[in-house]
Parts: C-alpha cells; sequence; structure tokens
C-alpha cells in the first residue's frame, strides 16, 4: 500500500513537471495555478496508467488475439511494437498538448522561431521599467 501510495504522487509529480517541461518549450513561463496543474496531471497518470496496465493484461493474457506464432522470438517481436508504438504515442500526445496549451497562451511559434525580444519576460520587463 506504502508503495502505491509513493507511485501515485511520483508519477503524479513527473507529470506535472512534464507539462512545466514542455510548456518551457513552446515559450509558455507561466504554469497554471498548483492545484489544477497537479489534478489534471493526476488525471493523466491515471488514465495512462490504467492504458500501459490494459496493455500488460493483453500482452500477457491475449496469446490467441493476434500472435502469429508461439514462443519466445513471437513474445519479444510483440513486446517491442507495444513498446515502440507506446512511445511514440506518448510523445506524439505530449508535443500536442503542449502546443495547444501555448495556443491557449497566445503563443503561435516555438520559442525557436520567434525573435529573442519577444518573449513575454522581456515584454514584462520593458513595460514595467
Amino acid at each position: 500500500m506504502i508503495g502505491l501510495v509513493g507511485l501515485t504522487i511520483t508519477a503524479t509529480t513527473t507529470m506535472g513537471q512534464l507539462e512545466r517541461g514542455l510548456n518551457r518549450i513552446y515559450g509558455v513561463e507561466r504554469d497554471r495555478p498548483f492545484v489544477e496543474k497537479y489534478r489534471l496531471a493526476f488525471l493523466l497518470e491515471v488514465s495512462a496508467g490504467a492504458a500501459i496496465a490494459a496493455s500488460f493484461v493483453f500482452l500477457a493474457f491475449g496469446r490467441t488475439l493476434g500472435t502469429s506464432g508461439n514462443g519466445a522470438i513471437a513474445t519479444i517481436r510483440s513486446l517491442a511494437r507495444w513498446t515502440l508504438v507506446s512511445a511514440l504515442s506518448i510523445f506524439y500526445d505530449a508535443a500536442v498538448a503542449a502546443q495547444l496549451e501555448a495556443v491557449r497562451a497566445g503563443i503561435l511559434a516555438p520559442a525557436s522561431v520567434r525573435q529573442a525580444d519577444d518573449t513575454p519576460a522581456r515584454q514584462r520587463a520593458a513595460t514595467a521599467g
């Protein structure tokens, strides 16, 4: 039970920091409020955890659901395929989510494309000083 609580806290924190990192990639310097950020991170962690658990259940008990052969080679190929597709899906989803968050914040281009003087922090500093 203690391990499950630790896993939940660690995974939720990881999802929250992943959101922060993707926001910084797209130049969004302001995070969501703490409660909303970690509530959404918890929901993402639970839904992603359920999807990953379901994929492992299908791998363990789904021999008749489309494996072309029996044995270790077919199992390794199936596991490698699931791992690759899962990783690509997670990274693609994270990139799309970061782009949508940047558009919501009013930033339409990645940080490397915009001029260095056009960052929100520089704009605030210019208007304040």
